[in-house]
């Protein structure tokens, strides 16, 4: 069969254009250039279509350079992997499927565009079949595949001008063996996996093969699997002299140290399976100093550190994280798999952290950070008062009355007391739907009878659409009134395809000063934009035994334990509360289910409050597991029922946890630090060295502001206690622990979701306010 006989299809679009494009991101850092991203892809690619994904056992991978009277090829083919699998779908059959190509259709995925393979491995986007392309001077590739269920099958892809033509669906058999030799005079691959065939390779890329550098890239990009998984990959010239990577020299010969640690936990992104750092005793070549993420086994992207300036031509290190992480790592990697799209992301900082925790501590230990402890018996006792006062401080404001004392109720607080919305519809709403039962309170907070006005209306847009109140009524002082129901139909007079909002307005007769809640609902809106947390989960009271003090005793219980729980949602919900306690110092390890509650009925934008059961701290069921130490009380609240977007199950919010110390004492500072210290230097004004804990705080009594204000007693005192804090809300941030926080959050929940400069800016904000606090009650004492 002649290779004319192989009808094609067009693959529409501006294909070289893209494959341009491509190649762009390839030659534009953090990547390496195409050469580099060439066998990082191909590998990537067939390593993670490997039969035996534990141990890669017989799995192989060959770039072999062959020159013939047909022309020039690169042959990239791989042993020991699944091969193309699936129906030989045609690109026609492919194009008209309504659903996404499952994972197992291997040759369809390949053949079509914006698929990944369907594997086990790193790739991710499908971008890898374009760098085949990219790799010809032509643009043209040959695939073939074997596998045991389909046979023997050929295909190919084509740029003519800007299409990228590819076989309708791909040859078979004998059809398939005639096209390759025609084309390429090479025979078909005999064994289980897949081939591909550059055709007229780029003169880079062979210029990288024949120097040594292209097996020099596999090397630097692929030695976890080298090492982990004894994996073969054998690069051979034109000449038929080939080689096979190893792993690189300076990882293994001439270390002067090495240090590794395992599973180590990241709260909230589950853990880091292995940190590798190591120091060679020469200078090592570029592309391998630093310490990198690798993820799946490929080396991915730099974590920065504060290197040694006499250890930064000779450092390296290496990094790999659990299948949970890596998930989360997919959100903020880039298209190339070199770097990271936002390394303000809270799970890069997270991980930067942790990494350089582990560094930090290592430096230390071998000597080449100077945090020699400061020999003034007295400025270290004086760091040791500061910390004492400042815990007992934290201690009292943190269970000193009310728990919402850090948040001023409004002069005129509104709630929703429900609105019903059409069944199994939620606030999706169509064309004669009607919205009824609306009801709502207005509680007077004035020391005085107060008329207010009061306007109840469907708005869009800031445009009001259609009154349901606007009337003045009286309200005595500190009284609660509730109103309604009320209804109304959506007719012609809402905007299709637009957010509208039911929207409450209140203020006093006679005042600019107006309060407003709203609750929202789409009209034939297909894709709603992601709202405001639809519940809330508040501790509204809890009472622990011992007056100001975190301390709990076997056999004493926390009692009055009460949540409010609040939907905002168009939605009847059916839930579930659940505490738990934990181990402080441990991520994971419960310690007893105190207590779990299902069946809450909530109705839509309304309220409930659940009041809780006792948690005893019963000899039986702590002593056997933790003598004494910090406790972890974490609250959750799921759904009982399916309903709206969640399934029974999923956690819809959560509160930081709640931190108390059996058998012991503790507080903020005491708990955070197992030691503080005045150290030498001024590298930092301080630092929080170690893990959770096990941290230490160290003040550097050579820094210029330390020094500026060292004379002074009273400045001297506020500057370490600005430090302190600003060192123990990094540690339990870094720890998870977001409680310190809720001093001031009226709504714990929405603490988890905040980005990491929102979650900066508000620990800043939380340390004002605990300094304005401190001021404020120093000022009464002065003036009582």
């Amino acid at each position: 069969m002649s290779s004319s006989a192989l009808a094609s299809s067009s693959v529409p679009t501006n294909w070289k254009s893209n494959i341009n494009q491509v190649v762009k991101g390839y030659e534009s850092e953090p990547a390496k250039g195409l050469v580099h991203g060439l066998q990082k892809d191909f590998i990537q690619n067939s390593w993670g279509q490997r039969v035996d994904l534990e141990m890669g056992k017989n799995w192989r991978m060959d770039f072999t350079l062959v020159k013939n009277d047909h022309g020039k090829f690169l042959l990239v083919h791989d042993y020991g992997t699944n091969g193309m699998t699936g129906p030989n779908l045609s690109m026609t059959e492919i194009s008209r499927l309504a659903t996404d190509l499952p994972p197992d259709y291997r040759l369809a995925r390949f053949s079509a565009m914006n698929y990944s393979g369907g594997n086990e491995g790193a790739g991710l986007y499908g971008r890898g079949k374009l760098l085949f392309s990219a790799a010809s001077e032509i643009g043209y590739y040959i695939y073939e595949t074997l596998t045991q269920e389909e046979g023997y099958r050929v295909n190919y892809k084509k740029l003519e001008g800007n299409d990228l033509r590819v076989g309708e669906s791909a040859l078979q058999g004998e059809d398939a063996i005639n096209y390759l030799t025609e084309t390429t005079g090479l025979m078909p691959i005999s064994s289980q996996g897949s081939r591909i065939i550059v055709i007229s390779p780029i003169d880079a890329l062979v210029t990288a093969i024949d120097d040594g550098i292209f097996i020099k890239d596999i090397e630097e990009t692929w030695w976890r699997i080298i090492k982990k998984f004894n994996a073969k990959i054998k690069v051979q010239k034109y000449d038929g002299t080939c080689e096979f990577a190893k792993i690189p020299v300076e990882y293994q010969e001439n270390l002067n140290e090495f240090r590794r640690n395992f599973k180590i936990q990241i709260p909230g992104y589950s853990k880091v399976t292995e940190i590798g750092l190591g120091i060679s005793n020469n200078d090592i070549r570029e592309d391998l100093r630093n310490v990198y993420l690798y993820r799946k086994n490929m080396k991915l992207a730099e974590i920065p550190l504060s290197i040694p300036e006499e250890l930064q031509n000779r450092y390296f290190g290496y990094v790999e994280v659990d299948e949970d992480f890596e998930d989360e790592i997919i959100n903020i990697e880039d298209l190339e798999h070199y770097g990271f799209t936002s390394k303000k992301s809270k799970v890069f900082q997270q991980l930067k952290l942790t990494v350089s925790n582990e560094h930090d501590t290592w430096m230390e230990e071998l000597g080449y950070v100077n945090r020699r402890i400061a020999q003034d018996e007295n400025l270290q006792n004086e760091l040791l008062e500061v910390s004492t006062e400042l815990d007992e401080f934290l201690t009292a404001m943190d269970f000193g009355g009310d728990i919402d004392s850090g948040n001023q109720m409004p002069k005129c607080q509104l709630k929703w007391e429900g609105i019903k919305f059409p069944e199994n519809k939620g606030n999706r709403l169509t064309f004669g739907d009607i919205i009824s039962d609306i009801r709502f309170s207005i509680k007077n907070n004035y020391t005085v009878p107060k008329d207010f006005k009061v306007r109840l209306a469907i708005k869009c847009e800031n445009s009001t659409l259609i009154d349901l109140s606007d009337t003045t009524v009286r309200i005595g002082a500190g009284e609660k009134l509730t109103y309604g129901p009320f209804e109304f139909e959506v007719n012609e007079a809402l905007k299709r395809f637009k957010k509208h909002s039911i929207v409450l307005e209140v203020f006093p007769v006679r005042s600019t000063k107006v309060e407003k809640i709203e609750a929202l609902f789409y009209y034939d809106v297909e894709q709603i934009v992601k709202e405001q947390r639809q519940f809330a989960l508040k501790l509204i009271s809890i009472e622990l035994p011992n007056e100001n003090s975190r301390r709990v005793d076997t056999g004493q219980r926390i009692t009055n334990i009460a949540y409010k729980i609040i939907n905002n949602s168009a939605h009847h919900a059916t839930l579930a509360l659940n505490i738990t306690t934990y181990m402080g110092d441990r991520e994971n390890d419960s310690l007893e289910n105190t207590f779990l509650r299902r069946d809450i009925e909530v109705e839509a934008h309304k309220e409930v409050i659940v009041h809780c059961t006792d948690i005893e701290f019963s000899k039986e069921a702590y002593e056997d597991r933790i003598l004494k130490g910090p406790i972890e009380i974490r609250t959750t609240l799921s759904a009982a029922n399916d309903f709206s977007i969640y399934e029974m199950g999923d956690i819809i919010c959560k509160n930081p946890p709640l931190v108390v110390y059996l058998n012991q004492e503790g507080g903020f500072i005491s708990q955070t630090f197992n030691d503080v210290q005045m150290i030498e230097g001024d590298e930092y004004r301080s630092y929080a060295n170690g893990k959770k804990g096990d941290w230490t705080f160290s003040l550097y009594k050579d820094h210029p502001s330390y020094m500026r204000i060292m004379e002074d007693d009273d400045l001297r005192k506020e500057y370490l206690i600005e430090e302190m804090l600003k060192q123990t809300m990094r540690v339990h941030l870094s720890d998870g622990n977001y409680s310190i926080l809720a001093m001031f959050s009226e709504d714990l929940s929405d603490i988890e979701d905040l980005s990491y400069a929102e979650l900066l800016h508000y620990s800043y904000s939380v340390i004002d306010k605990i300094q304005l606090k401190r001021q404020q009650n120093q000022g009464a004492l002065t003036h009582g």
